[in-house]
């Protein structure tokens, strides 16, 4: 029976969509790659992260990067950390009606829709209670989270549950000592080359098989498409020399072989996890984290463009009395919509409604974008432009605010242009605020 995703809410599928699907196996083929690349964060130096030495503090910042370290290992107890205040924070879910229009049609469906709360936490003296930062970024570094991940899959799925991987050997020493993972060593290669007639063996008893055969094809179609005129070759990309640098210096790091085997064990099992709900909506929301928490590591921002704030309706009932009917309020959704290259669709992170962006359909999109926020704070308008903007109405008294703009004209531009800085009411309501 077809129901909501359990990772996106928004797409129909047995348990996990197919997109959703993708998108895991792509988020951890590529943490290898990361690691990797953010073993090149670890050099000697100054690390800009960190507190300056100032006359009341004693120790030296640390000679590198604090986000890179805790994401390598388990982060260090020697690192002092500044305090700050306690934030008590909880989400209530609440069901109402979302109002959208598809194709002209008006349609109301049932949503839930958590709402996040946070508050100040206060000792008996009424003074915030003030907690140390945690050096280590994150709940867990990626490798342990890896191995965590892998164990608590191999339990529920009958496997053999190892120390760590299914690579590793677990060995006891002599006398009270606890038992220790002792990693294989890699494959040596021949210390002895092939020589001539060896080779011309193989290539013999390579050719009576069915993939050797396929093989001399497919190298006698390379040969002959090398004597044809050569294409020009593909742009290459440039070389960053504090990268080469770093390489060159330190070497390039290898890859943990604990993280390419359990890397490599999930994708294996990952559509047997999604088929069973191996508790895949909080997995997919941990590597989620991971993968955000390397990107930030690594200055790698997501390729996303904004489309505008979702123009779809929240229906609110309000009970007024015994015998009188519930009143209903109706404001808009207002959350970012967010587009990646190759979506066809955009989800809303707050309402879940989805909004078309190709096609025919990205032009209806738009227009109910701007026809229930006609000012974007955003955006840049001209002076022409603002003089034909419908101004919006407050939420509470319904009384048309009165927009601030500053000018942000650039020296390259033809014409002068100008942003919504902040909306206000005459009465002093605050919903109007949430108008831009």
């Amino acid at each position: 029976m077809s129901q909501p995703c359990l990772v996106c809410h928004y797409r129909n599928a047995e348990t996990v969509c197919a997109d959703d699907r993708h998108l895991l196996a792509k988020q951890l083929s590529d943490i290898p790659r990361k690691l990797v690349a953010l073993a090149l964060q670890i050099m000697p130096g100054t690390d800009m992260d960190s507190p300056r030495v100032a006359t009341s503090r004693v120790e030296a910042p640390l000679p590198v990067r604090l986000d890179a370290l805790s994401l390598l290992a388990a982060g260090s107890e020697q690192v002092t950390s500044p305090m700050h205040p306690l934030i008590r924070r909880w989400s209530v879910t609440t069901t109402i009606h979302v109002q959208t229009v598809v194709r002209g049609e008006t349609i109301t469906e049932q949503r839930r829709i958590p709402q996040w709360f946070s508050e100040p936490v206060y000792d008996a003296d009424g003074k915030p209670v003030l907690v140390p930062d945690d050096d280590q970024i994150g709940s867990i570094p990626p490798r342990e989270w890896l191995d965590m991940t892998v164990r608590a899959w191999r339990a529920q799925l009958g496997h053999r549950v190892p120390a760590r991987t299914s690579k590793a050997i677990t060995a006891r020493l002599g006398g009270k000592h606890p038992p220790v993972t002792i990693w294989p060593a890699p494959r040596r290669p021949r210390s002895r080359p092939l020589t001539r007639r060896e080779q011309v063996q193989a290539a013999l008893h390579l050719l009576h098989t069915p993939a050797g055969q396929h093989t001399f094809c497919l190298l006698r179609t390379i040969q002959a498409s090398l004597h044809r005129p050569q294409q020009p070759p593909p742009p290459v990309e440039p070389i960053d020399p504090l990268a080469a640098d770093i390489q060159h210096r330190f070497g390039t790091p290898a890859t943990s072989q604990s993280v390419t085997w359990d890397v490599k064990y999930l994708l294996t099992w990952l559509d047997t996890a999604c088929d069973r709900d191996l508790g895949i909506a909080e997995f997919a929301a941990e590597l989620g984290a991971v993968t955000a928490e390397l990107a930030r590591a690594l200055g790698e921002e997501p390729a996303q463009t904004r489309i505008g704030r979702c123009p779809a309706f929240l229906l609110e009932e309000h009970p007024t009395g015994h015998d009188e009917p519930p009143a209903v309020s109706r404001r808009p959704c207002g959350a970012e919509l967010r587009h990646e290259p190759g979506w066809a669709q955009v989800p809303c992170p707050r309402c879940h409604s989805v909004w078309e962006v190709r096609g025919p359909a990205a032009i209806r999109t738009a227009r109910e974008i701007r026809r229930v926020w006609p000012i974007d704070r955003h955006r840049r308008y001209t002076a022409d432009e603002i003089d034909g903007l419908p101004y919006p109405r407050c939420p509470t008294c319904s009384v048309q605010v009165t927009v601030r703009w500053r000018e942000v004209t650039d020296p390259r531009d033809k014409t002068r242009t100008w942003q919504p800085a902040s909306a206000r009411c005459e009465n002093g309501c605050e919903a109007a605020g949430r108008t831009l």
